[in-house]
């Protein structure tokens, strides 16, 4: 504990190399490129990614996001200090896509894919491209009320998402790469 106290953290020997003496965690021992045992479970051997690459004039934008710096995916939100530097879900937009479609810095702003759609505060910068919107992951309520379940559907990217195309070996639905449409939102 004294060492844990002075350090902040505790961390194990490390090791290298320890392909050297057991070989990789694979069937064969050996780096694998491709899955070794796809047939056995009727999938390809390389990966592949259903991507939606063609235009779509009703989802004209990209829709994209990445790991919270603030929380671990949708953990922490209940922690105060991390909510003062993070404290609502928001959503960047280009300000040239924000003025065709009405919005402004801190509105909120409807999110949409052919799945579904969420609400996030809009902000408005030119660090992202034109034709992209980069949504907050993970988002939850620890302020509202469990009956509402803290209302995780207000905000939570994965409502825009569907396990309808995902691939079989990944089994995870796409959080990136997906078509959407913004608009200012109604404050609900």
């Amino acid at each position: 504990f004294e060492r844990f106290s002075e350090k902040g953290y505790l961390q194990g020997p490390e090791t290298y190399k320890k392909y050297a003496s057991g070989g990789f965690k694979t069937p064969s021992g050996k780096v694998e490129l491709i899955l070794g045992r796809a047939e056995d479970f009727g999938l390809p051997a390389l990966p592949s990614c259903n991507t939606e690459t063609k235009e779509n004039a009703d989802f004209p934008l990209w829709l994209t996001t990445c790991k919270p710096a603030h929380y671990l995916l949708s953990s922490y939100r209940w922690v105060e200090s991390l909510r003062k530097q993070n404290p609502d879900p928001e959503a960047l937009v280009h300000p040239e896509t924000a003025a065709i479609h009405g919005v402004v810095n801190g509105d909120l702003l409807l999110i949409e894919t052919s799945s579904g759609s969420i609400r996030q505060t809009a902000r408005v910068s030119p660090d992202i491209r034109k034709d992209t919107v980069y949504a907050s992951l993970g988002w939850w309520f620890p302020e509202a009320d469990a009956a509402s379940l803290y209302r995780w559907e207000r905000s939570n990217l994965n409502l825009l998402t569907t396990t309808a195309t995902i691939g079989k070996a990944f089994c995870t639905p796409r959080l990136r790469g997906l078509r959407c449409r913004i608009r200012k939102a109604e404050n609900v």
